[in-house]
């Protein structure tokens, strides 16, 4: 651009009529400005800075344009969060679980359900390739008792109180407010075995569970356990109070440092989720997808030999006496255990 000063003394010079000449032939654009020398100083002054800032805004013109298309993106963008975060976020949490080392088994377990409201309550968060066994206790012919084809009595209660079995697609287990306990002995305890399963197969334990009433006094375990005949039931599990609890419990021949690990959980649904990594030995406990604790056992070479089996039971303390108040009642959903395949 080619600004003139429109002035007697600039229409009698050369070199500005040279330098317009010279705007014409590159085909520049010219702009006058007229000043005459009767105007005011102040008024000359004010035209020439107006003239000065049109120059500048027409120089800016494409920088203004360009952040006004920023700003628009920028807005819009911000706009997008607002709106899509929340579910953006948990997307980005499922996808972020610190998963064992060399399994990263298949997020979201697509099993068939019959109690919709669990399921979307508390999915499982891990596949297992291969299914050892599983129960979804939706199976009319077993309604108001147990799959014996899956679990049967180890310990029946003696209290008929006491009501197991299977309503509206969870297992139930309910123990009445009082119960007698005389010293290794209480008529509401009860224990539910499998068969015994291949320990060294199993790298996969989860099952979806609720405690209604939930007492401290009163505690029912699900878990992977030898059934001892000292009763200690050695393993990895769930053991569930007013908390739950994780836990790997060893037995004399099997030495191990152990695992309880508490957490605090609500009344609703749950899922529970044991992975064993088969190249490190190590277990990792998850509650709804989150790890809340590690354990990696000195013999594991040997608990891979062990006849573990599916237990769920509800015993006495040792040398434990008097009237229990210990109103209970306990629901499972779904049990599956099960193993990968090497990735």
């Amino acid at each position: 651009m080619v600004v003139v000063v429109d002035s007697p003394a600039s229409r009698n010079s050369d070199y500005v009529t040279r330098e317009i000449q010279l705007g014409k032939d590159l085909q520049l654009p010219i702009r006058h400005c007229s000043i005459h020398e009767s105007m005011p100083v102040w008024r000359r002054k004010l035209r020439i800075q107006r003239m000065a800032l049109g120059i500048q805004l027409r120089l800016a013109r494409s920088f203004l344009l360009a952040t006004l298309v920023l700003f628009l993106l920028l807005a819009i963008l911000v706009a997008g969060i607002f709106l899509l975060g929340p579910g953006v976020y948990r997307a980005m949490a499922q996808a972020g679980r610190d998963l064992p080392a060399a399994l990263w088994p298949t997020s979201t377990y697509t099993a068939t359900l019959s109690s919709p409201e669990a399921k979307l309550a508390a999915p499982f968060h891990f596949r297992p390739d291969t299914v050892i066994l599983q129960d979804d206790f939706d199976q009319p012919a077993f309604e108001n008792k147990i799959n014996d084809q899956t679990i049967t009595y180890n310990i029946a209660p003696r209290d008929p109180q006491v009501q197991v079995g299977q309503e509206n697609g969870s297992l139930v287990i309910t123990f009445p407010a009082d119960c007698l306990a005389v010293e290794k002995t209480w008529d509401c305890e009860l224990e539910l075995d499998s068969n015994v399963l291949g320990a060294s197969a199993i790298q996969y334990f989860g099952l979806r569970a609720r405690s209604v009433d939930r007492t401290s006094a009163r505690d029912v375990s699900v878990s992977i356990s030898i059934n001892e005949p000292q009763r200690s039931r050695a393993g990895f599990g769930w053991d569930f109070t007013d908390h739950a609890m994780a836990f790997f419990r060893s037995i004399p021949t099997l030495p191990e440092k152990e695992l309880y690990a508490y957490v605090k959980i609500d009344a609703g649904w749950h899922a529970y989720e044991i992975v064993r990594n088969s190249l490190t030995a190590r277990y990792d406990y998850y509650v709804d997808g989150q790890r809340v604790a590690t354990f990696t056992p000195v013999h594991a070479q040997e608990w891979n030999q062990a006849p573990l089996r599916l237990i769920i039971y509800s015993l006495s303390a040792v040398n434990e006496t008097g009237r229990k108040k210990t109103r209970t009642q306990f629901e499972m959903d779904q049990v599956i255990v099960g193993g990968f395949k090497s990735r």
